[in-house]
């Protein structure tokens, strides 16, 4: 066993792997959940993952008993609450939605009844699952060999699919879920520390396994990393992560000083405030930190663009730059990394490897991928064999499909920050304000993350996304992280309720729990009633002392495709509506000729014909007769 520390390459976004997506699943019957007030929790790296399983699974025979199990253990914890669980870092379900959408469950309300139920329910999918939790047993033997070594994932997907084609299928679809966030730039900033440690190795002529030496762990904006702990001892490093955004980073590097996991490097190229060199001087002093750099412009300021440089040229430049691994393949991946990250120019494999991240493909398995080519310089050769070029090109025509969606309904609103003194700057600030869109017919919504990414590349120009499902929940990120114009942790408490907020980057709210929320006009938001819905929104945030300057309608229109199905409602309504109007001419007496001249007899009497003067006396006849019965 290696006597040097466990390396924890961070990655930003959010993913897993095959062996962790196994681990999972093997663990079903124990993840930690608790609830309170009518709400699950679980924790978030498991809970995203557990979340897609109960509302949008694949579609198998596995899928049910999983079901069954999640389920059981989520009742289990309405009885048996764990007061140790961090709600603060969960996922959270309502418990409503749980009874509500597995109403077939037959899912009691009694706790004595409830308790009863979990424990058939537990039985019942453990049962069903035992043939797969068999193969699953197998495959973690296969994947980690006696030394603590673990396959990398192109050689995984390998030994799954001589296993069992179909076990791969829904083991790729369960670990693709999870995957958002992240771009080109933390994924060559995690490719070169990768590249710098393996040489580091060879030159003292030692092992350096993945697995055993070193692993990559995922982190989002606003995410604590507290829970590296459970890697410890460990050494981290860490590149491409706004230190703004981690604004609880000294409290949680102290908190993992106890429990032996160091900050071997960090190095970022955003923004960044004075107190932030402060803090890191003080880690550092204390040797809880052993590298720093802030390479980005100091906040409120600008750096030429000569002077700027992404993530991945700061990992390369002080660890790379002038040395033995100093070769062609580094140097081309640094400047993709370079020239896609600060907009300044678009290279084929730089659009291809952002495609790809966008698209959920294993961050992790492309950066396995890309180590591997940059001694021989053979990227391109590999991306050919891997038909990563023909995914990307499929998942192109894929997102272009799902921005039309999310842009058809889409506000832009700019507004002038608060200075120190209270007064508006002269700086705008872009919110852009959307409507949460669907893929189709019976589909969930689009989730925040996705829209996210898709969103940014369509307005680059916006620095806030406020993110619409309805009346009843708005969520709001920060796209630009330059800017901190509004803290949308405080921002939501005043637009929604005061049990609304977050963190200052990310924030979600009930806009219809406001007082002042005109219910009776916006009780349901939709697209015929969404530009007022960001009028009321922009009222209200100028309320606070902020002053907005225009308001841009930049929706695009229904796609081709949407427009014929919209095409064929009418249609169809139209059939259905003749239809209905010939029926009701058949079969009802009303409709009949004489009944029509008689009811028309006090309109036009003196245009009656002989003939119809007759039909009108004969009428009038009869039903003097019927009302003397």
């Amino acid at each position: 066993m290696s006597s040097i520390k466990r390396k924890l390459i961070v990655i930003h976004g959010s993913g897993t792997t095959y062996l962790e997506t196994i681990n999972m699943l093997t663990s079903l019957l124990k993840f930690k959940s608790s609830w309170e007030n009518g709400v699950f929790f679980i924790n978030r790296r498991e809970g995203s993952l557990i979340q897609n399983m109960l509302f949008n699974p694949p579609e198998t025979q596995f899928t049910k008993s999983i079901q069954l199990i999640i389920i059981a253990r989520l009742l289990n914890s309405c009885i048996t609450t764990d007061d140790s669980f961090d709600t603060q870092q969960a996922t959270q379900i309502k418990e409503s939605r749980i009874v509500h959408e597995f109403s077939n469950f037959g899912i009691p309300v009694g706790p004595k009844n409830r308790l009863r139920r979990a424990e058939q329910m537990l039985t019942e999918g453990t049962k069903q699952l035992a043939p797969l939790l068999a193969k699953l047993d197998v495959l973690q033997k296969k994947l980690v060999n006696d030394r603590g070594e673990v396959l990398f994932e192109d050689v995984t997907r390998i030994l799954i699919e001589n296993e069992s084609p179909d076990l791969l299928l829904f083991l790729d679809r369960l670990r693709s879920m999870p995957e958002s966030g992240g771009d080109l730039d933390t994924v060559g900033s995690a490719t070169f520390y990768t590249y710098w440690l393996k040489q580091q190795a060879a030159k003292e002529n030692r092992e350096f396994l993945y697995g055993r030496d070193y692993i990559y762990v995922f982190v989002n904006y606003h995410d604590s990393i507290k829970y590296f702990e459970k890697y410890g001892p460990a050494d981290v490093l860490m590149a491409d992560m706004p230190i703004a955004a981690l604004p609880e980073f000294e409290n949680d590097v102290r908190y993992l000083a106890t429990k032996d996991i160091h900050i071997q490097r960090f190095e970022d190229h955003h923004p960044y405030e004075i107190k932030h060199i402060q803090m890191f001087n003080r880690l550092k002093e204390e040797k809880m930190v052993d590298f720093f750099e802030m390479g980005g412009p100091e906040n409120g300021k600008e750096q030429l663009e000569k002077d700027m440089r992404c993530g991945t040229d700061i990992v390369f430049d002080n660890l790379i730059a002038n040395t033995q691994e100093d070769v062609e393949g580094a140097r081309n991946l640094k400047y993709w990394a370079h020239v896609n990250d600060l907009a300044l120019k678009k290279t084929q494999n730089g659009e291809l490897l952002t495609t790809l991240i966008k698209g959920g493909l294993c961050k992790i398995e492309i950066v396995q991928t890309l180590m591997e080519c940059i001694a021989d310089d053979s990227f391109e050769t590999v991306f050919e064999d891997k038909k990563w070029t023909d995914r990307a090109a499929e998942w192109n025509t894929h997102f272009e499909s799902i921005q039309e969606t999310l842009r058809e309904n889409c506000y832009q609103v700019s507004f002038l920050g608060k200075g120190a003194d209270g007064e508006p700057t002269s700086k705008p600030v872009n919110i852009l304000f959307a409507l949460a869109a669907s893929r189709g017919k019976n589909s969930p919504k689009i989730t925040v993350n996705k829209s996210v990414e898709y969103l940014s590349r369509s307005y680059p120009e916006a620095d806030y996304l406020f993110y619409c499902y309805g009346a009843s929940l708005m969520v709001c990120r920060r796209l630009n992280q330059a800017d901190l114009t509004f803290n949308l942790g405080d921002l939501m408490s005043e637009l929604g309720g005061p049990e609304d907020g977050g963190h200052s980057g990310a924030a979600v709210c009930k806009p219809d729990s406001n007082p002042k929320y005109p219910k009776h006009q916006l009780k349901r938001v939709s697209r015929s009633n969404f530009s007022r819905f960001c009028n009321y929104m922009t009222m209200r945030i100028d309320e606070l002392g902020y002053k907005s300057m225009k308001q841009i309608n930049c929706s695009v229109a229904p796609t081709a495709e949407h427009m014929r199905k919209g095409n064929k409602k009418l249609l169809m309504i139209i059939l259905i509506t003749m239809l209905g109007g010939l029926l009701l001419v058949a079969l009802s007496k009303n409709f009949r000729r004489a009944n029509v001249l008689y009811s028309n007899r006090s309109f036009y009497p003196n245009l009656a014909t002989p003939e119809e003067s007759k039909i009108i006396a004969e009428q009038e006849l009869l039903h003097k007769k019927e009302g003397s019965k």
